[in-house]
């Protein structure tokens, strides 16, 4: 409840100075960590500072110098964005970590089912091509067995995908829960 009124709070602040003519920035300091502030702080600022509206939305004029940003800058304003939005999608979508755990299990069930489900498949197209085999009347060059050997590694290379996607969703997860709980620790 605390945690909600500073918020409120605080963005009542802003948009107050903001509607009162004050210019809003927002930079990134040398660590990667994006800054909202109503000046310029220049000992701090690693790249350059953006004017900003009180929707976030970058605004022109401001203390921008014009030369363009390096690879390197481009990369960590982009990371710096994607970690934003992340943070913003968790804290928008998941009220606790239990939220985002169901959320994360009913993925990982989904993927679960599609490997069972391709590892059937499998299962019965080995029996088929070994039973299709075992026939007397089969010949070498038979256009069946030929469909069921390329199914099969068709079917092989999908299961693959599928256990590597499983990973990543794994890997996924762990992130976000682990950058929730940094989140929600802050917001205390």
């Amino acid at each position: 409840m605390t945690c909600a009124f500073l918020v409120c709070l605080g963005l009542a602040t802003v948009n107050a100075s903001y509607a009162q003519g004050a210019r809003l920035y927002k930079w990134v300091d040398e660590h990667g960590n994006v800054h909202y502030s109503d000046r310029v702080e220049g000992s701090t600022v690693q790249h350059r500072p953006q004017a900003i509206n009180s929707h976030g939305m970058r605004v022109q004029g401001g203390n921008e110098d014009s030369r363009p940003l390096s690879q390197e800058e481009r990369r960590r304003q982009l990371e710096a964005r994607r970690s934003a939005q992340l943070d913003t999608m968790l804290l928008a979508n998941y009220r606790s970590e239990i939220d985002l755990l169901r959320a994360h299990d009913e993925s990982r069930a989904a993927i679960e089912a599609g490997v069972r489900t391709q590892e059937e498949t499998l299962s019965r197209l080995r029996r088929e091509l070994a039973q299709r085999e075992l026939r007397s009347d089969v010949s070498p060059n038979d256009p069946v067995v030929a469909r069921l050997k390329q199914q099969l590694i068709e079917g092989e290379a999908d299961l693959e995908r599928l256990r590597t996607r499983r990973f990543e969703i794994h890997e996924q997860q762990n992130l976000e829960v682990a950058r929730f709980r940094e989140l929600t620790m802050s917001n205390s």
